[in-house]
């Protein structure tokens, strides 16, 4: 039986080197880290932010192991990815991309660079492998993003967010070294997950004041995708025939999508890449 396409993209971001990326990849993931960063430290002026701060302190000050960004204390993995992704989104300046008819966004910089930031930390890996795994996330994300939608323009009946979450799935399992089952089962959690569609009921509702509040779920998913990949490191397993991005009830179904090509989710692994085509929101 033929790989399926799962195990493809998993084999591809668990062993990915920086020093096999071309040069305006390794600018994109240079570009990536330093346009995160600067939203952090936007963020961390917000008044917003205390809440999600708080948070972060609360469900994970037990275990100090990864850095709140601006804040020098120490929390747990997860909890560092959920309040450095707070604040990425926080003033959503995060770069951005979405599905040919719009139907499915992801924020990655956001979301990866926090996830693979906390990750490193732990790990103790070195800088080259932070850029890829911040790499791994983006090419992770988007591929899947732009792989499903729904065959009419944008509408607004659905928009799914939530496949951004296995970016920071990838980010953070390059992070921490999985290997290449362990990265399967670490995107198969991350898309059991993945958050059902309702973020555009918020967009379209003028009555959320602040909308910052949305916030919460950009971190959320920060946070889960580092969940998943710290899952899949103390050995919980999701390896099936079908796994999460094969067969015709795939995660693209999951999400509301009517439409999937997962030949752009492999197509021309590790000669095309995503990243240099990102930048800040304009």
């Amino acid at each position: 039986m033929s790989i399926g396409t799962t195990k493809k993209l998993a084999q591809y971001v668990s062993t990915v080197q920086y020093e096999d990326f071309p040069d305006a990849v390794k600018d994109g993931a240079m570009r990536a880290v330093i346009d995160c960063v600067g939203n952090l430290i936007g963020g961390s002026i917000i008044d917003h932010r205390e809440p999600l701060m708080k948070m972060a302190r609360l469900t994970g000050g037990g275990v100090r192991e990864a850095t709140l960004v601006r804040h020098q204390e120490k929390v747990s993995m997860t909890a560092a990815a959920f309040g450095n992704g707070a604040l990425s989104t926080m003033i959503d300046f995060c770069d951005g991309a979405s599905s040919p008819y719009g139907h499915n966004s992801i924020w990655p910089g956001a979301i990866t660079v926090p996830a693979a930031l906390a990750a490193v930390e732990v790990s103790g890996a070195d800088g080259r492998t932070f850029l890829a795994s911040v790499v791994a996330g983006y090419e992770c994300a988007t591929r899947i993003t732009q792989s499903m939608d729904i065959d009419t323009p944008l509408q607004g009946d659905v928009n799914s967010r939530g496949t951004t979450v296995l970016g920071a799935a990838a980010a953070a399992g390059r992070a921490l070294g999985l290997k290449p089952d362990q990265m399967t089962s670490a995107l198969g959690m991350a898309g059991i997950y993945c958050p059902v569609p309702a973020g555009y009921r918020f967009y379209a509702d003028e009555g959320l004041t602040p909308r910052a509040d949305i916030t919460h779920g950009w971190a959320w998913m920060s946070m889960t995708g580092v969940f998943a990949a710290q899952s899949a490191a103390e050995g919980l397993t999701m390896l099936q025939e079908q796994n999460i991005l094969d067969g015709d009830r795939g995660l693209w179904r999951m999400v509301g999508m009517n439409t999937f090509n997962p030949e752009i989710i492999t197509g021309e692994l590790g000669t095309k890449f995503y990243i240099p085509n990102f930048s800040t929101k304009k």
